[in-house]
């Protein structure tokens, strides 16, 4: 179940990650909508943990020759991307990061994509962290943390700038990597951004009538069908047809997460793309 007024959290704190880093709040959130559904947190074995994605061919370039073999035998580690597949549910996720972890945490922690934009622990230095431990700590610290990461990212280059100004091929592939039409994260991130904009508008007309929002993405209970996306689509008309519009054009194909720790229909997802694809990244 949803948690109620998650989404308002969601867009403060893009709103505040916005006013402190100059990245447009409504780009922030147009990418959590395509990478996470904007979902910040999945909760389970009493921990609230940002959603993962551990990928085992990135960790194996890391590690040094010992540990490397260390974790190819346990099954962490491959040359070959794809070759250790991610579980469906986060709680899994997590507890193949921790197993990585205790052969090398940083190593493990660069090796994963974090939070609402999936961004790639390796990238830490380049973004200002000291390591991908710092960068993995803020992540968990809260919403603000991970929207700080994603505004880190699209400081680089000002790619946020080039979605601001309806170039959504050039972001996508900023973002996305060079085979983004592959997925078609151009339409998605575009829809993205049209919703993200309706959400912040939404969301100072309802603040400044102190009406409560419906309730949306966030911090979710973990459960065999863990709902993505918008649990109560209510709240008139238009609020159907956004959850709709949302439920059925946004999701990219390769994020299928679950943050369920029960058994998921959702399928092991490929390995992502470019910030959250290493494989074609040259960072």
């Amino acid at each position: 179940m949803t948690k109620p007024d998650a989404r308002t959290s969601v867009i403060a704190a893009a709103r505040r990650a916005g006013e402190a880093s100059g990245v447009s709040p409504a780009v922030l959130l147009a990418v959590a909508i395509v990478e996470t559904d904007a979902v910040p947190f999945a909760e389970f074995d009493g921990r609230r943990e940002p959603l993962v994605r551990f990928e085992g061919h990135v960790f194996d370039r890391l590690l040094a020759p010992g540990r490397r073999e260390a974790a190819r035998a346990a099954g962490l580690a491959s040359p070959r991307a794809g070759a250790i597949p991610n579980p469906a549910a986060q709680s899994a996720r997590w507890r193949l990061l921790a197993r990585a972890a205790a052969i090398d945490s940083d190593a493990a922690h660069a090796a994963t994509s974090w939070g609402l934009g999936q961004v790639m622990g390796f990238h830490a230095e380049a973004l200002g962290y000291e390591s991908a431990d710092a960068l993995a700590a803020d992540a968990r610290e809260s919403i603000d943390g991970q929207f700080r990461l994603v505004a880190r990212f699209l400081r680089r280059g000002d790619v946020h700038h080039r979605l601001e100004a309806g170039d959504v091929e050039a972001f996508a592939r900023a973002y996305n990597g060079p085979a983004f039409r592959r997925h078609a994260y151009d339409v998605k991130i575009a829809r993205a951004f049209a919703i993200a904009r309706r959400w912040l508008a939404e969301e100072a007309v309802t603040g400044a009538s102190g009406a409560r929002m419906s309730d949306g993405p966030g911090l979710a209970k973990a459960g065999p069908n863990a709902a993505k996306g918008w649990s109560k689509p209510g709240g008139g008309l238009s609020q159907v047809i956004s959850w709709l519009f949302h439920r059925f054009s946004i999701r990219a194909p390769m994020r299928s997460f679950s943050i369920s720790t029960g058994p998921s229909s959702a399928s092991p997802t490929t390995p992502p793309p470019s910030v959250s694809n290493p494989a074609s990244s040259t960072s």
